[in-house]
Parts: C-alpha cells; sequence; structure tokens
C-alpha cells in the first residue's frame, strides 16, 4: 500500500521512531523540572541557614537546628527552610 509517495512499511517505523521519542523528551522535560524544582529547594534551605548564621550559629548547628526543628514539627525540611526565609524565624 501506498500513502502518498511513501509506502506503509516506511511510515509505520517512522511514526513509531517518533512516538518513542516523543516520550523520551516528555520524561525529559518532567526530570528538568524535578531537578529545577529540587535546585530551588536546595538554595532556599541554604538560605535559610545562612540566616540562622548570622544569629550566630555555626554552619553545622544551623543546619542541625533547622533539621531537628524540621523532624520535631513534622514538616519537610524545605517548609521549615521556607518559614524561616519568609518570616525571619524559625515558626511551629
Amino acid at each position: 500500500m501506498v500513502v502518498g509517495r511513501f509506502s506503509k512499511e516506511l511510515i509505520l517505523p517512522a511514526i513509531k521512531t517518533a512516538s518513542l521519542r516523543f516520550g523520551e523528551i516528555v520524561h525529559l522535560k518532567r526530570e528538568l523540572t524535578q531537578l529545577r524544582r529540587r535546585g530551588s529547594e536546595r538554595k532556599l534551605v541554604e538560605k535559610a541557614g545562612d540566616l540562622l548564621i548570622v544569629q550566630g550559629l555555626s554552619e553545622e548547628e544551623a543546619f542541625s537546628s533547622l533539621r531537628n526543628t524540621a523532624m520535631n514539627s513534622r514538616l519537610k525540611l524545605v517548609e521549615m527552610a521556607k518559614r524561616l526565609v519568609e518570616h525571619g524565624e524559625i515558626t511551629r
């Protein structure tokens, strides 16, 4: 069977290849979105740590305090960091 100037034998593999490539692109876009989100979250946690360091804690103490407060509050570390950055103090 001929479709336009192309045979069915050529069209079907091309469609399959295009479909596979589309799936790869969708996967890569999701991965990129996740990486960007994680990068933003990491920057937020670092900023929160810097705020605690400015208040006189060592880097280790700052991140330990942030981590422990998040665990005790049953919050994700990034959520506790967000609260600290937004409010200037760790809120529960």
